[in-house]
């Protein structure tokens, strides 16, 4: 992506497909042949990420005990096929509040249309798709023994577990921690509409008899 043509006269400096006018994007010429077809694509990034990592870490003070899990990826490319969709299928991403208009000359967002070369994939859907996420929290606390016998058993724990509690990462969709919707590896990285991960919390008690 090149930018938005910003007048009508602009589709005419330009290299274009057919019947783009003032607010719809403007593409990059890649192989100079002036204008725009399949001959002018290029290598945007590759959904597979460059390393898939996790740690996790567990402390113990007195009576209490913290566990930490933490995963990511880094180095991959996602396909933002939730921007992409029309309206009336399903809401606009929030960017389009930014879309051109005479009053707002974007050079980013094109005008609100339902079709058009605008919607063709592109770097305006490609982002990076690395991110951090706190997979697991877990705080616990150990009775001591005296207590514990008063309540008939050995040992006795309690503890607050949490999931999915925050995600680091520059993706403007739900989640870019994606999986082939369809199966096939061809759509690994192309974001669809997948539902965001739960956060949930969990009370529970181990006991010993």
């Amino acid at each position: 992506m090149a930018g938005v043509f910003q007048a009508d006269a602009d589709s005419l400096l330009f290299p274009k497909q057919a019947g783009e006018r003032a607010a719809d994007l403007r593409f990059t010429d890649i192989n100079k042949d002036n204008v725009i077809t399949a001959a002018a694509r290029t290598f945007l990034g590759c959904p597979i990420p460059d390393v898939v990592y996790g740690f996790n870490t567990r402390v113990k003070w007195r009576s209490f005990d913290l566990s930490l899990n933490f995963s990511g990826q880094a180095g991959n490319k996602v396909f933002n096929g939730k921007k992409a969709v029309r309206f009336g299928v399903e809401n606009f991403e929030t960017s389009y509040l930014n879309a051109w208009t005479t009053s707002n000359a974007s050079n980013s967002e094109p005008r609100v249309t339902n079709a058009g070369h605008n919607y063709q994939a592109s770097d305006r859907f490609i982002e990076d798709g690395s991110f951090l996420k706190l997979q697991t929290l877990q705080l616990g606390y150990r009775l001591p023994e005296r207590l514990a016998g008063h309540l008939g058993v050995t040992q006795a724990r309690f503890y607050l577990s949490a999931t999915n509690l925050f995600q680091i990462t520059n993706y403007s969709g739900y989640t870019p921690e994606l999986t082939a919707s369809s199966g096939s590896v061809m759509a690994s990285g192309i974001d669809l509409g997948v539902f965001p991960p739960a956060r949930t919390f969990t009370v529970g008690m181990d006991m010993t008899f």
